[in-house]
């Protein structure tokens, strides 16, 4: 459509093209100026005047703009008006304008329809976290969109060529790249490869590249199109669920053996029970200045160190010897580091400082204080490969200090005093706390893996030879208990953790066993044996019988029970291998109770290998319980204290 404006008068000339482009017959269109303006979008006035203003004062040689405008049907139509003043007068004021109307409205109509499509497409890949590339495989330009800037925190422009790429890529993964892009390229499958792309941060993340080949008309590869997701997340869980499935099969291993190690001492500890009681037999039928007396007794100790050992065994495996009760916390650190430092090198000097006062005392379980001790000594003895120093110390201090000791620092930073003060030492336990350290001389800790020590499955150590699970469960006992740990640690210096318990009264002395030094005189009294291992059986009966006791034995739960009723009141006292008896998940031994109930109220003394599993037993608290291993004078001075034997014999 043509338009002729005479501009002074505001006259315009609409030819028929122009009134047909909006559906208008020409008759119904009033030939000025102000028809146009009417029609013109409310939105694009603005815009349109603007540069309609600069051309008419001369600022610009043409005038063209684009703008909607309404047809006779009310819909608005999208049109390219182009135009130019063609007479201006003396002054240079305009007179005549002339141009035409283009009717673009299919072609604006399809521009936006693809900018809606672009920009759903772009929000679609961002959406997806995943970069897109156009490789020419000719030019080796390469075409980049998507999530580059979350992803690696670069722009598209640093990708875009392969050059740039591959110096994304991380050094040891470029070689297979190359290797993988090559065979790609000449069989002209489809490309997929793994490896790692270095973020702007100089960190990496881990990505799946897929690629595809385009050829032209004549089967010349072009182009190779594709795109690269983010898959660290993928990768990680991947990781991740390959050590937890290593470190169960490791717990499961690692309880067998626990297992293992606790049948093994438990049958060995019978055994040297048996060697002991015949060796005490034999010693004192021999005289005093007998020349295997010596020998004998030698071996006597060699045994005894055994049954030390087998009860710290013993103990230590036991899962259901975790009950809490007042121990010296110096008695603790020094079992400790007798029974495990034969798992340190000879080049790592260990060293126990402890108050002459005997130290403080705290409630708690024994074994899992000893996994305490063996986590943190094994920790030490890793940081020094080379050898060095471990230092034990055992102190005590108002529970506020200790509570307001940071939890974690750079710098070995000196312990807080102890309570040589007189505040301190006048304070009462419950207002105290136990305290002790473990100090090495090793390689220390930055504040990165400090700050990581308890989480799941961190080491800095080969997964041959840590698991990540030592200081974890270090932490779970210690909050089991009610305390706290603090670290402190430099880098080539070494490392303390120290653990801090509440402080408890001690524990009351036990009274004086009453030792039988002389056969009864009156009646030898029955006692009840169910013991059905031979060696272990064997000396005890002779043992109880050397004491001037009439020993019955029974193999069965049920023989027992006869056997108590054919000797009824004859029997000062039954003794039960509690270990015999199998062992709820609770902790509870139901059958062995049961069998209690029974005797109808005779005197039982209890042997088990764990005996702490009774002390929050109530049917177990009238009874006398004997901690296997155990010596046969412990047996008999139990036995005499049930039955009521004084030194003298009397009842």
């Amino acid at each position: 459509g043509v338009w002729d404006w005479h501009i002074p008068s505001g006259r315009v000339i609409y030819d028929h093209r122009w009134a047909q482009m909006l559906g208008y017959d020409h008759s119904e269109l009033d030939p000025n100026v102000v028809t146009w303006d009417q029609l013109l979008h409310p939105d694009d006035r603005a815009h349109v005047m603007a540069v309609l203003a600069d051309h008419l004062e001369g600022r610009t040689g043409f005038y063209e703009t684009e703008y909607r405008i309404r047809t006779k049907s009310g819909q608005w139509k999208w049109i390219l008006d182009q135009g130019s003043v063609v007479e201006r007068d003396a002054q240079g004021t305009p007179v005549r304008a002339v141009g035409t109307h283009m009717d673009i409205d299919d072609r604006k109509r399809a521009a936006a329809s693809i900018e809606e499509w672009k920009n759903r497409y772009e929000a679609a890949i961002h959406a997806s976290q995943q970069i897109l590339f156009d490789w020419n495989t000719t030019t080796g330009q390469v075409m980049v969109a998507g999530a580059t800037d979350r992803l690696m925190g670069c722009q598209p422009h640093d990708l875009d060529t392969i050059e740039k790429w591959e110096s994304f890529i991380h050094p040891d993964d470029v070689a297979a790249f190359r290797q993988q892009l090559a065979h790609v390229i000449e069989s002209r499958s489809p490309f997929m490869m793994e490896y790692r792309m270095r973020r702007a941060d100089g960190s990496y993340l881990e990505v799946q590249d897929h690629g595809y080949f385009f050829t032209d008309a004549h089967g010349q590869r072009m182009r190779m199109v594709g795109f690269v997701a983010d898959i660290s997340a993928h990768k990680e869980a991947e990781r991740q669920r390959r050590r937890t499935e290593a470190e169960f099969s490791h717990r499961q291993r690692m309880e067998t053996v626990g297992n293992l190690a606790a049948g093994i001492a438990h049958d060995f500890s019978n055994l040297l029970t048996a060697i002991n009681g015949h060796l005490a037999l034999a010693i004192r039928s021999l005289l005093p200045d007998h020349p295997a007396r010596r020998s004998l007794q030698m071996v006597e100790k060699a045994a005894q160190q055994g049954l030390d050992m087998t009860r710290t065994i013993t103990t230590f495996t036991h899962k259901t010897g975790s009950t809490k009760q007042p121990c010296s916390l110096c008695e603790l650190a020094s079992d400790s580091i007798h029974f495990f430092r034969h798992l340190l090198s000879q080049n790592i000097i260990i060293d126990l400082v402890a108050p002459d006062d005997g130290g403080p005392w705290v409630l708690a379980a024994r074994s899992q204080f000893q996994q305490i001790m063996m986590n943190l000594l094994l920790n030490a003895r890793d940081a020094m490969p080379g050898g060095g120093r471990i230092v034990v110390d055992v102190r005590s201090m108002p529970r506020e200090e200790a509570w307001n000791t940071p939890l974690s620092q750079s710098g070995i930073a000196p312990l807080p005093p102890t309570t040589a003060r007189e505040e301190s030492g006048n304070l009462p336990p419950s207002r105290m706390a136990a305290v002790i350290s473990v100090t090495d001389t090793g390689c220390g800790m930055d504040e990165q893996v400090m700050s990581r020590l308890y989480e799941p499955f961190f080491t800095t150590k080969e997964r041959q030879h840590g698991t990540g699970l030592g200081l974890l469960m270090v932490h779970g006992i210690v909050n089991n208990h009610e305390g706290r740990i603090a670290v402190a640690s430099t880098i080539g210096v070494g490392s303390r953790f120290a653990i801090m318990l509440p402080a408890c009264e001690p524990k009351p002395a036990a009274p004086p066993a009453i030792h039988q030094h002389a056969v009864p005189a009156h009646r030898p009294r029955f006692v009840l044996l169910l013991q059905p291992h031979g060696f272990v059986g064997e000396i005890m009966v002779t043992s109880l019988e050397s004491g001037g006791y009439a020993v019955v034995t029974a193999r069965t739960a049920d023989e027992l029970v006869q056997l108590a009723g054919e000797h009824g009141g004859e029997i000062g006292a039954v003794v039960i291998d509690a270990d015999l008896f199998p062992v709820s998940d609770d902790g509870d031994t139901p059958d062995l109770f049961a069998l209690v109930r029974q005797l109808n109220e005779l005197p039982v003394i209890l042997m088990s290998a764990n005996a702490a599993r009774f002390l929050d037993e109530p049917a177990a608290q009238q009874l006398r319980i004997l901690s296997k291993p155990f010596q046969m004078s412990r047996l008999i001075d139990s036995v005499d204290q049930t039955v009521g034997v004084t030194p003298t014999g009397a009842q």
